[in-house]
């Protein structure tokens, strides 16, 4: 399935930014969120770029602040909500990302009105304990503008 037709179902299937509450979701403060964490980048490569240097750095809450309240993340075989996220898979990518160095091989970009497709393909190595890290993965996320700015609104992870 092309990038385009790709775009053409998610934009069937998400709502637009009209479609979201005035404020954008619900209160980031409610949600568990600081509201520094909700001061999106600007552009889209801006998001993404803060999103994987908060993993890295160990920033949890700039991590959820940048990610829709409506996320769905598909990683190892499950489908999770944002809640699901941070309190089961989100300290486990911190720690992967902290202890490893990601290499983009690759990123195409396409954008459809308020909504962007972002895929890579990137080499990671480092350590973790006595496990050596070296994998080959893929990462497609896609980002919806809402009133506050851009935000992930799906992540799927592969890696082998």
């Amino acid at each position: 399935m092309n990038a385009t037709l790709v775009l053409l179902s998610l934009s069937l299937a998400l709502p637009t930014a009209s479609d979201l509450p005035a404020h954008g979701g619900p209160d980031p403060a409610q949600a568990g969120v600081s509201a520094e964490a909700v001061q999106l980048p600007g552009d889209p490569a801006a998001v993404v770029s803060a999103f994987h240097e908060a993993l890295a750095a160990g920033d949890s809450a700039t991590a959820v602040g940048l990610l829709h309240p409506d996320v769905v993340v598909f990683e190892q075989g499950a489908a999770e909500d944002l809640e699901e996220y941070r309190s089961h898979h989100l300290a486990a990518d911190i720690r992967f990302a902290s202890r490893t160095t990601r290499h983009v091989l690759g990123e195409e970009w396409l954008e459809s009105g308020d909504f962007v497709l972002y895929t890579a393909r990137s080499h990671t190595t480092g350590q973790i304990g006595e496990r050596k890290i070296e994998s080959h993965g893929v990462e497609t996320l896609v980002l919806s503008r809402t009133t506050q700015g851009w935000r992930i609104r799906h992540i799927h992870w592969s890696n082998r």
